[in-house]
């Protein structure tokens, strides 16, 4: 479930709309009639959750397919430090859905492999079990940042026209707080007090 923030300024009655930290979109070639298309870019479809997998199926395609064909976007909500504009940090990417079930259960059997391993190696199930999740894990991160890094490489041009950020589109600054509890308090874009704090309101 996605966590549900805003944030609001104690100074004077701002108040920002109620979203979550990030989500994911995918990239279509020309703009969408659907509901979940982006205000700015309606070639960009949001895949809201919890229905991901619906506004997927409306649009004839599956999270494989975007991966590969390079049309998967993470996108993050964050707010400028200097001067609180609040934007969206896009990346172009490929989730784990590009690796493919083969591609997981090969993970998974070399996990298990180095599981086994070590637990004959320590004379011990828990040490066996605890290599085999850790070497599960680092196998998986490793395998989808190339698959990303190669998905990037392929499709320059769609990167350069819908990567963004992380620099801020007001004033250009670098630094940004993402949208989530306990940050120190922020500039409020209306009043311009440090004033705004991000606060948990729901989940989705």
């Amino acid at each position: 479930m996605a966590a549900i923030y805003q944030a609001a300024c104690s100074a004077c009655d701002y108040t920002s709309l109620k979203q979550s930290d990030g989500y994911l979109a995918v990239i279509l070639d020309r703009p969408s009639p659907l509901t979940h298309a982006h205000p700015e870019d309606r070639r960009v479809v949001i895949l809201a959750h919890p229905v991901e997998s619906m506004i997927l199926s409306e649009m004839g395609v599956s999270f494989r397919t975007t991966c590969h064909e390079g049309r998967l976007l993470y996108v993050r909500e964050v707010m400028c430090r200097s001067c609180g504009t609040m934007y969206e940090i896009r990346r172009l990417g490929a989730g784990g859905s590009a690796l493919g079930g083969r591609g997981w259960l090969s993970i998974l059997a070399i996990a298990m492999l180095v599981g086994a391993l070590v637990g004959q190696q320590q004379n011990s199930i828990i040490f066996g079990l605890i290599a085999g999740c850790l070497a599960s894990l680092a196998l998986s991160a490793i395998i989808e940042r190339i698959v990303c890094r190669s998905i990037r490489r392929r499709y320059p041009r769609r990167v350069a026209e819908f990567d963004r950020g992380p620099g801020c589109p007001k004033c250009g600054g670098q630094e940004y707080a993402g949208f989530r509890s306990g940050w120190r308090k922020l500039v409020c874009p209306g009043c311009g007090r440090r004033s705004v704090r991000i606060r948990y309101v729901a989940k989705s």
